[in-house]
């Protein structure tokens, strides 16, 4: 399969306008939050606090470059869109907009993005990313 994230040289995708340069951004936070997630603890993913954190900054990632493509795409006509996937489209950028603020910010920019332990920061739970 072709992974234009990974790409090197002529194989390397050259984003050529605002909504591809988010695209290419939600694929590369995918492979990375695909790529953590094999680090945690395969028997209790849930309970691994330290691999929890460590997926806080590039979910929050996908969660925001997601948004942002979402914005841009949500400016096109839908109405010849199943009506299934136009109410999908609805809910999900709702969801996506309680993910992008609220612990999970917390979580990451004191805890993933600064390193301060002394900071108070919510726990690392896996209602926090999910």
């Amino acid at each position: 399969m072709f992974d234009p994230v990974a790409g090197r040289g002529a194989d390397r995708c050259c984003p050529s306008n605002p909504a591809t340069v988010e695209l290419h951004a939600v694929l590369h936070a995918c492979k990375q939050v695909v790529k953590l997630r094999g680090a945690l603890d395969p028997e209790t993913p849930m309970k691994d606090l330290d691999g929890l954190t460590l997926l806080a900054t590039p979910v929050l990632s996908l969660v925001e470059h997601t948004l942002k493509l979402r914005a841009m795409v949500g400016r096109a006509d839908r109405s010849f869109w199943p009506a299934a996937d136009r109410e999908r489209f609805k809910n999900s950028g709702r969801q996506l907009d309680g993910f992008s603020g609220g612990k999970l910010r917390v979580l990451r920019r004191t805890l993933s993005a600064h390193s301060d332990p002394t900071a108070d920061a919510p726990e690392a739970t896996a209602d926090v990313l999910l």
